[in-house]
């Protein structure tokens, strides 16, 4: 699953505590029993910040019944421009093993996001 999330926050000087929240979500949503930080992000026209960085989160998720969790794996980026900050996510099941097109077609997603100059 492929997801783009954002917010636009009332003040630039709440980004870093948006930036910081978006981690925090992720990690309690999904019962994280994992979170990697993979290190800094670089998205074109992005606000510059030492802040974006992207994130592995292991942890589960509903599956739908309401009874039963499914153990995912989420890869994250987090960014922002301005006011507004982003989540951009890929979300697969760990119950089948990885294969490499997945990597590639996640990196893909992640480098697809611009801003206009």
């Amino acid at each position: 699953m492929w997801a783009l999330q954002y917010v636009q926050l009332p003040d630039v000087a709440l980004v870093p505590a948006g930036m910081k929240e978006w981690r925090m979500v992720m990690t309690r949503n999904l019962s994280a029993t994992r979170a990697q930080d993979l290190g800094t992000v670089q998205v074109p026209g992005m606000t510059p910040s030492a802040q974006a960085h992207a994130w592995r989160f292991q942890g589960l998720r509903p599956d739908g019944s309401g009874t039963g969790k499914v153990p995912v794996e989420v890869q994250t980026w987090h960014f922002f421009h301005g006011r507004t900050v982003f989540q951009a996510s890929v979300w697969r099941s760990t119950r089948h093993p990885a294969a490499k097109t997945d990597e590639d077609m996640a990196q893909e997603f992640f480098r697809s996001f611009q801003f206009a100059q």
